[in-house]
């Protein structure tokens, strides 16, 4: 038992199953045996096998937390899995959603500035989830951009709007009336339920702006808001990738993200040899949300990251478990604004992609290129095409691509340096206020707005996953 544990600690998972399975054949009721042959499988992917040994481990000795704690995650991860053959259907309906439903009685466009001028005097309702997260800050942001044409912002749930240029707040409250009415009504995210209310809020125009959310989410979401295509709806995208999965014909704006013009990446030209615990060379990665589960393969390449340098996890979650021993990984709790300090800190910032619609929030990315940390980003992500690979970020297809070239931004920190500078010039840009304010105003003006970055190409549109 000793030595199967010391190989588990190390990582060597194919030898610390051996050696569990020996303690087996000699005492096939051992529980530390059973439970820790069974957390081997379950980060191998291996469930209907884990939940076999870590069952038997819990008739051994029941009422024993960590076995607990390890026999709900084979649980949620087989739910997960199921949820994920689900979503993969919902994802092939999305475009004849977008096609069909929601683009019945297509929104009128304006091309004259005239008649968009017009458009804005009508008045304007900003609708959005307060949650602390990507939600609320793409709603404060929009909020602010487009403060000049006085938005109302209705708040759905319990939390406090407070935005220094929109003037209106209120909480939409369907039990007394209190809900948009009239003009543009602007929903800000999918992820809160307007079910009791939506017949009820007419508009003249409806826009949503799309963030993260799964696809059976969005078909029940914009279905409610098209009243089932009775009503045209516009679809805001971050990213023209994203867009490319609802269809064609949608708009396509950068995320409402701000950039602190005079915010310099304060480790940026200090030579790395000086390094201490302010300037340590690290890699920098987001944790995974609180509700999936860590599996084998994204484990396998955070251990391996860890071996190209110190790693740190910005609100792990779940990862604590897997990877809390290893002394060259450290856990850096989410709070509030806390992306900013965490970036700066790092040499490089690896970005990680499954599915688009689990990918993590965009925040983090332009938070990192605005901080001049070069960005590590799968080639299939949404938000590739924001990256220009080798100059101010690089692409990887395979975690052991990603690895390799982890390691030699780590051995070759002036390179990680001229990306980074050059990943901050492009934030810049991208982000600078008066742009973005103007773009956002033309959107709500009627007018198309094209991308502000080259397209990815079509067969990345057609074929990534």
């Amino acid at each position: 038992m000793r030595q199967a544990l010391t190989y588990q600690i190390a990582g060597q998972l194919d030898e610390a199953a051996a050696a569990y399975q020996e303690v087996l054949a000699q005492a096939p009721s051992t529980h530390d045996a059973l439970h820790m042959a069974g957390a081997i499988e379950l980060t191998r992917g291996n469930l209907d096998k884990a939940e076999r040994l870590i069952t038997a481990a819990m008739a051994v000795r029941p009422s024993y937390n960590a076995i607990e704690h390890n026999l709900r995650l084979v649980h949620d991860a087989k739910f997960a899995a199921l949820l994920s053959k689900t979503e993969d259907l919902c994802e092939r309906a999305l475009p004849i959603l977008g096609e069909f439903a929601l683009a019945r009685g297509k929104p009128h466009m304006n091309s004259i500035s005239a008649e968009g001028a017009t458009s804005l005097k009508k008045p304007i309702h900003l609708i959005g989830r307060l949650d602390a997260g990507e939600s609320e800050q793409s709603l404060r942001r929009i909020a602010d951009l487009v403060a000049p044409h006085e938005p109302t912002v209705w708040c759905v749930g319990d939390g406090i709007v407070e935005s220094a240029h929109a003037r209106n707040m209120r909480r939409v409250d369907a039990m007394v009336g209190a809900m948009p009415r009239g003009g543009t009504h602007v929903y800000v995210g999918v992820d809160y339920n307007c079910a009791s209310w939506i017949d009820r809020a007419d508009a003249d125009r409806v826009i949503v702006f799309c963030g993260s959310a799964a696809p059976s989410f969005y078909i029940e979401q914009l279905r409610a808001l098209a009243r089932d295509g009775s009503r045209a709806i516009e679809l805001v995208f971050p990213s023209q990738a994203m867009a490319a999965r609802f269809g064609r014909g949608h708009h396509v704006l950068p995320p409402p993200f701000g950039v602190d013009p005079h915010a310099e990446r304060v480790v940026a030209d200090v030579p790395m040899q000086e390094s201490d615990a302010r300037t340590e060379r690290s890699i920098g990665v987001i944790g995974q949300a609180r509700d999936s589960v860590a599996d084998a393969t994204d484990v396998d390449l955070l251990r391996a990251l860890a071996g190209a340098g110190p790693l740190r996890i910005y609100d792990p979650g779940r990862l604590r478990y897997s990877l809390g021993t290893n002394a060259r990984v450290r856990f850096i709790p989410r709070r509030r604004d806390g992306i900013a300090e965490f970036v700066a800190r790092t040499t490089c910032f690896v970005h990680r992609a499954a599915t688009w619609w689990t990918e993590p929030a965009h925040q983090e990315l332009f938070a990192a290129m605005a901080a001049s940390i070069p960005v590590l980003c799968p080639s299939s992500s949404i938000f590739a095409e924001y990256i220009d690979d080798g100059v101010d970020g690089m692409f990887y297809v395979t975690d052991a691509e990603c690895v390799a070239k982890v390691t030699d931004l780590m051995r070759e920190p002036t390179r990680a340096v001229e990306m980074g500078r050059a990943a901050r010039t492009k934030a810049m840009r991208l982000f600078d206020l008066q742009q973005l304010s103007r773009r956002y105003a033309a959107l709500l003006c009627g007018d198309r707005v094209e991308p502000a970055v080259a397209p990815p190409s079509s067969a990345e549109l057609v074929l990534e996953r």
